[in-house]
Order: structure tokens, then sequence, then C-alpha cells
């Protein structure tokens, strides 16, 4: 192994990006010294609401980007894609004009003594050697060049998502078999940098928040759609599955009811802090879940819960102590360890909207999956995990929380998986089976030896 090297990590400030970028970078701090830095919008809240913070993530010093964007536009996924990419530039150069001043300067680590950060250049204290910076933002990546840093680029998502960043070009996505939906998307992320892709062809490489044995097929197409990529270092290392939920502690309640149900009975729902389901499909959710007879969990929002049916919200009303109220066919909460539920023998199967992150963790715990996706990304990962056996999306959702979905079709497709999980008397029913399955894949592949293993730790010897 070389010696210590400075790595900074650059992401971009929403959960699915931020979370699995976060966790190689706890992983990264082992090997390196690791400064990560993202939107101050999103990071400031983090390290002021969570104390686990400081040891979970106590090796890494944390800096903000003062982007402008404030926390209301974070939630509301009303993200300006031109304003990240210019921060981040205005920050690298910031940063990597402090290198020259470091240079043959002391090479202490980092100064970690602030936990809130502020604008983050000053606490400096080494130069960076290495940059990391997020896919969507490698289109400020091109002043690495003028300070002589070396950049890889990190992919949180599956390596489909990279594939169609590099057909991007002059006259915008070339669809291939992509639905137009997705090409639409696209173009709106990359319409204010025509010359991304030219500028990713100069990454040492990308990192990819996935296990090789999920990206083969992919992986071999992206020469065939960019030749120019085919020299490009390829590097899977995930999934990169976090080791707690960051905003949401694991509680003793919900403990203690899941201990009460029996074995693959509880269908979990989680549909993302960010997704808005109109106030009719939440009322036909929790409809369709009564309609089941079979206990569940559901992490709503507060200003969501109003829309919940009468039946349930009667039920919240009533209860006056959760951790005795083990006999309830359901809990409704606010914020809940997805790791928690998902790893409990008494979880079925989960119903969300099938961002990455929650896709792989559901993997990871060898349950299945019920899709509500609500972007096109999203729509194709659950495409993916049904071409997996691990995955039904729930009948005429087209990649948005406003498609209005009765009770009946979301109960049926519901109903469905459940059928296809746990046994039955020829033994291991097929979604189950499929599910465990890659569980047993995934285990395999971050054991020491297992493929993404031995990737990652390739690349920290190459760092």
């Amino acid at each position: 192994m070389e010696p210590q090297k400075h790595i900074l990590i650059v992401t971009f400030p929403i959960d699915d990006h931020f979370i699995p970028t976060l966790e190689f970078a706890r992983r990264t701090s082992e090997f390196h010294d690791v400064t990560f830095a993202m939107s101050k919008a999103k990071l400031g809240p983090l390290l002021r609401q969570n104390n686990h913070f400081q040891t979970t993530y106590g090796d890494i010093l944390f800096v903000s980007i003062d982007d402008g964007l404030t926390t209301k536009e974070l939630n509301g996924n009303g993200i300006v894609n031109q304003r990240l990419d210019v921060s981040t530039e205005q920050f690298l150069k910031s940063a990597f004009q402090k290198n020259r001043q470091l240079d043959g300067s002391s090479s202490s680590r980092p100064n970690k003594t602030s936990s809130v950060p502020s604008n983050g250049i000053e606490k400096l204290t080494k130069p960076v050697d290495v940059l990391i910076l997020n896919i969507l933002l490698g289109g400020s990546a091109v002043i690495c060049h003028r300070y002589g840093v070396p950049y890889y680029l990190f992919n949180p998502f599956s390596s489909t998502l990279k594939l169609k960043l590099l057909q991007f070009d002059q006259q915008g996505l070339n669809a291939g078999d992509f639905k137009s939906n997705s090409v639409i998307y696209l173009n709106r992320v990359l319409e204010d940098d025509k010359q991304f892709v030219s500028k990713m062809s100069f990454a040492e490489g990308i990192i990819i928040n996935s296990m090789r044995e999920l990206e083969m097929p992919t992986l071999y197409r992206i020469p065939l759609g960019a030749p120019r990529m085919a020299t490009m270092r390829m590097v899977c290392v995930g999934p990169l599955l976090p080791t707690e939920d960051l905003d949401s502690p694991s509680s003793p309640d919900l403990l203690n009811w899941l201990n009460a149900q029996d074995t693959n009975q509880v269908t979990f729902v989680s549909l993302g802090s960010t997704s808005e389901l109109k106030a009719e499909n939440i009322f036909e959710m929790g409809k369709a879940l009564l309609q089941l007879e079979k206990p569940f969990v559901w992490s709503l929002s507060l200003r969501h819960q109003q829309y919940l049916p009468d039946e349930v919200k009667k039920v919240m009303a009533g209860r006056k102590d959760t951790a005795k109220e083990t006999t309830r066919k359901f809990m409704i909460v606010t914020s809940v360890s997805k790791k928690l539920v998902l790893d409990h023998t008494a979880t079925a199967l989960f119903v969300s909207n099938c961002d990455w992150t929650s896709a792989m963790q559901c993997l990871a715990a060898g349950k299945p999956l019920v899709a509500w996706p609500m972007s096109s990304s999203q729509e194709e990962n659950a495409r993916f995990l049904t071409g997996l056996g691990t995955c039904r999306a729930i009948d005429g959702i087209e990649n948005s929380a406003a498609v209005k979905v009765t009770a009946e079709v979301i109960a049926r497709s519901i109903a469905t998986v459940l059928d296809m999980t746990g046994t039955s008397f020829s033994g291991i029913r097929p979604m189950a089976q499929a599910a465990w399955l890659w569980k047993a894949k995934i285990d395999q592949t971050l054991r020491p030896g297992g493929t993404s293993h031995r990737e990652f730790t390739r690349l920290m010897s190459r760092l």
C-alpha cells in the first residue's frame, strides 16, 4: 500500500447520491485521509442533528459548499443543475489553489476539530491528492487538469445511468432502447454542458455503486455505445450499504412489534423522503394494506398522515402505549430504520419507489420488492430487478407519484408478491428463492476475497 493520500470526495446533495457516497468515504477513510464535501443546505442539518456522525464518521473531515441552495429546494427536488455545477467548480478551484499554498507545508492530517461545516476551504491543511466527484457533477472536473489533480467519477447507481450518460452528444441523448422519458430527463440534466461526455473521458476511472456480477451485461455494452470509453477503468465496489440510517435510528417500539409478528408476514412500505404521492394515492394505499389483512409497517411523514383512511387514523388516535400494543395489525411511523425492518424475519416484502440504494438494501436483506417508481431512473431499476426475479411493479404505474391507482390494483400487486414469498409444501417459492440467491451473492462479493472487496482494495492501492 502506498503512503496515505488526501482524497477529496464531492457529492450531489440528495439522498440517493450522498448516502452511498458517504459509505464509500467511510471505507476509504480506513486507508487514506478523506474530506467529504456537499451542499451546505444538506450537510449542515445532518451534522447538527445526528450525534452518531462523530462516532461513525469520525475519521472524515466534513466541508460544506455554499451554493445558495435551500433545504426546501433540496426536499422538493428543486435542484438547479447549472448552479451546482458552477458552485462545485468554484469550490474545486479554491481547494486546488490552496493546494499550491500547502505544497511543502506540514503533511499532517486535515483538521477535524469543527463538526459544523463552514465554507470549509480554510480547514484543509493538507494538499488534495485525488478528487472523487459525483458523475452528474463531472462537467466541473475539467479544472482538475489545470491544477494537475487526478480524478475519478463516482456513479451512485447501476452502470445503466453511466451508459446513458456516455450516449449523450451535441444533439442530445441517443435513445437506443431507452424509453423517451429517460431521454428527456438526462437531456434536462446535461443541457447546460454539451461537452460533459468528452470531459468524462479524462477521468482516471469510474467507480460504480454496484457489483460486477450485476453489471456485466451493461459493462459489455459501454464500448459499443461509446468506443472512446473502451479503455476507461470501471471499478465496481458495491453495493455500498449504509451501516445505519442517517436520520432514522432504530425504534425499540417498532422492534418489539416486529418481534411479536409471525415470520414472513409483514409488508414494509417506504416510498422515499422526497416522493410526493397524491393525497388520494395515500388513501388508496392505506385501503389496500387493510384489504390484505396482513400486518404492515408504513414510513409516512406526519403531514401526509392526514390522508390515511379513517380506520387507520382511529387506531392511531386510540393507541396509548405502542410498546405494549404488539397485537395491533400495523405500525405507522414518521421515520424508520430500513435496515432494522428489512433484516427482520417477520418482514416478507418491501414496497418502495425503487431508488437504487433502497433496491440494493432490499436485495442484501433477501426480500422481494413491490415497486412504485417515481422517476424514469427508478422505473429502470424496477425493470432491472424484475429481470432478476425479485421485483414486481404495481400495475399501471408509469414513473409518477401523480398517477391515480386504486386500492384493488395495489392490493393485487402486493398479494401476488406475497404469494411468491416464503415457503410452501413444494419448497421455497420462486421470488423468495431469487431474493435469497442475490442476498448470498451480495454477501459473497462484499466479504474479503469477493469481487467488490477485491476491486475496492485495488482501488485504494491505486489512489
